[in-house]
């Protein structure tokens, strides 16, 4: 799956379909740290059978309290970035993501990625 969505993050990229290379930057970013906190043993404290899998925003400050899973300083950063710029992509009714947005996250997104896979 994380193959595909990288995949997919490049072909908005070059299509020039900012918007949804945004979302799918959060939503890669948000299966990583899902999967982080399942290898850590951690899936209780991030799915619930009611709702199902907790938001980006949950995620972000459980990973901020560094009680479940441990990642460098760069990658909590990345993940309010990446959130904030998902949102703007999926629920902005008037602004569009522009490609130095996107660009601006690109290094980050790879050493995020690189530190937990």
């Amino acid at each position: 799956m994380l193959k595909l969505l990288a995949q997919e993050i490049n072909g908005c990229y070059r299509n020039q379909w900012f918007d949804a290379c945004a979302i799918l930057c959060r939503r890669i970013t948000e299966s990583l740290i899902v999967r982080t906190f399942c290898a850590a043993g951690h899936e209780e404290q991030i799915f619930h059978a009611k709702n199902g899998w907790s938001s980006l925003g949950t995620l972000t400050g459980l990973t901020r309290s560094r009680k479940y899973i441990q990642v460098s300083p760069d990658t909590l950063a990345f993940l309010s970035q990446v959130k904030k710029l998902g949102n703007k992509a999926a629920h902005h009714p008037f602004d569009r993501v522009e490609k130095a947005e996107i660009d601006s996250l690109r290094a980050s997104l790879s050493e995020t990625i690189r530190e937990l896979l």
